[in-house]
């Protein structure tokens, strides 16, 4: 039985949905049993009756506390920021495109509010204040693949301490995900996280955030 209690504990632990429904008794363990009972019998390569694993289930979901699947939410995120009526704009990558975006880097960053440019293998992406983007240089223009526009961005501040907890990421966006709310682009540094989404989801995605993570 001790090997059963150990491989359903690593199985919900590396899973964060179970983890956090375990933690909130959002499920119905029940079928959660029934639901996992495959991928334990190929952990212990042997058979298991769903009767073992619920009551495995249901110790170890009473052995934790009546928390949210964060040790300590107020260690997570220390500050948010909003920006508005940003575009986000999609090129090929080129050596060019690349200088090109830099070229307009140097003669804005002071003007704008975001001016954020991410490298993929076969792209680059640009995101920044929409009124700057209506006036890129006629080569940016007219190599553009995709465009979009009316985005804002919610600038997260991570505490130091988050840098080192596992899925700092996922419990953020998860909390966006109940909400329905889709994450149009995301960019990160050290500390921070920028969340980027459509303007008209922006109010509902900052207070969901605020509301787990730095109210009271």
């Amino acid at each position: 039985m001790r090997r059963l209690n150990d491989s359903i504990i690593q199985l919900i632990e590396a899973n964060q949905t179970l983890s956090t429904g375990i933690r909130n008794k959002l499920f119905n363990l029940s079928q959660l049993s029934r639901f996992i009972k495959p991928q334990l019998e190929v952990r212990l390569r042997k058979e298991i009756t769903e009767s073992s694993i619920l009551m495995a289930l249901s110790r170890y979901q009473s052995s934790l506390d009546k928390v949210i699947a964060i040790d300590d939410k107020n260690k997570i995120i220390q500050g948010l920021s909003v920006f508005t009526d940003l575009g986000v704009i999609t090129f090929l990558k080129s050596k060019k495109i690349h200088e090109a975006i830099m070229t307009s880097y140097d003669k804005v960053i002071e003007k704008v509010k975001v001016f954020n440019v991410t490298e993929g293998i076969t792209e680059i992406t640009l995101i920044t204040d929409y009124e700057f983007i209506k006036k890129l240089p006629l080569f940016l223009k007219k190599n553009i693949k995709t465009e979009s526009n009316s985005i804002s961005c919610i600038a997260v501040q991570l505490t130091n301490e988050s840098t080192n907890m596992r899925g700092t990421f996922y419990f953020i966006f998860q909390e966006l995900y109940f909400q329905g709310i889709n994450i149009v682009e995301i960019a990160s540094t050290g500390t921070e996280l920028l969340i980027y989404l459509k303007n008209v989801d922006t109010e509902l995605a900052l207070e969901t955030i605020y509301k787990r993570f730095l109210g009271n």
